[in-house]
């Protein structure tokens, strides 16, 4: 019999199992995991250089998410406002000295979290992502998730600073 019933309650029964051979444990991995993290192995975070104006790309970044914006959904007036107030956090930040892409990201989608976006079809978790992936590829770093038409966007805008004369170029 590989069973027994044992009376725990008056009113409830049990089953126990009878086991013949104490049961192996399977070697845990959280030790692993523990000193890994300890050490230090896990992913490196995303550093951004220092550009070489002051501005840190704001003018730059805030065309890039105005594009995106516009492009995705209709041409708004709130996108052109969305994109600076992104830039202007990220500028922030940066002058504060950060240049981790990960606190750049949490930073722009808390600190957008007061701005209206009644009239946007994004909120500032949006916004912040996409920013993000702006600013790898500014670095020259691949992003995944984008589509043809991010590509282009981010084409397209080079190039027409490319075209402004030098005076009136925007910072990037």
């Amino acid at each position: 019999m590989d069973a027994s019933i044992v009376r725990a309650h008056p009113h409830e029964c049990v089953r126990r199992s009878i086991r013949t051979r104490p049961r192996r444990r399977l070697p845990s991995r959280r030790k692993e995991r523990r000193a890994s993290s300890r050490e230090g192995r896990g992913p490196d975070p995303v550093r951004l250089p220092r550009w070489k104006d002051e501005s840190h790309g704001e003018d730059w970044l805030a065309k890039m998410v105005q594009l995106h914006l516009d492009e995705a959904w209709t041409p708004l007036d709130v996108h052109r406002r969305i994109g600076e107030e992104a830039a202007r956090i990220c500028r922030e930040e940066r002058e504060r000295g950060v240049d981790d892409l990960g606190s750049l990201v949490l930073a722009m989608s808390t600190g957008m979290v007061g701005f209206d976006f009644e009239d946007a079809y994004v909120d500032s978790f949006d916004v912040a992502n996409k920013a993000s992936e702006y600013l790898m590829w500014k670095m020259g770093r691949e992003v995944c998730c984008t589509s043809e038409q991010d590509w282009e966007d981010f084409l397209r805008y080079d190039a027409s600073v490319q075209a402004q004369p030098e005076e009136t170029k925007p910072n990037v």
